[in-house]
């Protein structure tokens, strides 16, 4: 069943979902290279041999970094550390919720993007109509009927609901399964 709106609706809520999509997707883009910044530093301490001097360098870059956005302390703090010798580590697997999260975004913002263009075609077309009505004559004989393009309802195709899409139904079910195996690893619901 399809669902349908007002043009005026549909456009708040393109509004809506661009803005939460694009602090989803801010977020989850600084974890990542925080993430990722603190997996490198960590991961060349107490390296040593011909090439420590470059992996000393990397690690005062990252430091660097890392004093310089100070006002992101709170995402350094929490950003998990990636660790490669286990895979399955609870840190790796909040590195994986996070990309996931980034991605979940991106289907947002697509499908708001997917309805924003529908809604500008069918305006378009109200518009065309109109301007064919009035070269007809045919708009003289309903002097006071203006149509009100925000008032026209568009129906809502899968397309702009993103959870209904195969990415969106894929990614929700990888966030599921992660965060299942995630309270598994904190509270031990299973014992492998």
């Amino acid at each position: 069943m399809q669902k349908s709106l007002k043009i005026s609706q549909a456009k708040n809520r393109v509004a809506i979902q661009k803005i939460f999509a694009a602090l989803i997707m801010t977020i989850s883009l600084l974890f990542t290279i925080c993430s990722t910044l603190k997996s490198i530093y960590f991961s060349t301490q107490g390296i040593t041999g011909p090439f420590s001097s470059i992996f000393l360098t990397i690690q005062n870059s990252i430091y660097t970094i890392y004093a310089h956005t100070q006002f992101i302390l709170n995402i350094w703090k929490y950003a998990p550390v990636i660790h490669l010798q286990t895979l399955i580590a609870y840190e790796n697997l909040i590195f994986l919720l996070i990309l996931v999260s980034g991605g979940i975004g991106r289907a947002i913002w697509d499908s708001a993007s997917h309805l924003s263009k529908r809604i500008a075609n069918t305006i378009l077309k109200v518009e065309e109509l109109k301007w064919e009505q009035e070269l007809m004559g045919k708009g003289r004989s309903q002097k006071n009927f203006k149509a009100d393009a925000l008032q026209i309802n568009i129906n809502l195709h899968e397309e702009e609901q993103w959870h209904k899409r195969p990415l969106g139904m894929f990614l929700i079910g990888t966030a599921t399964i992660i965060i299942g195996q995630l309270l598994n690893l904190k509270f031990g619901f299973i014992k492998l």
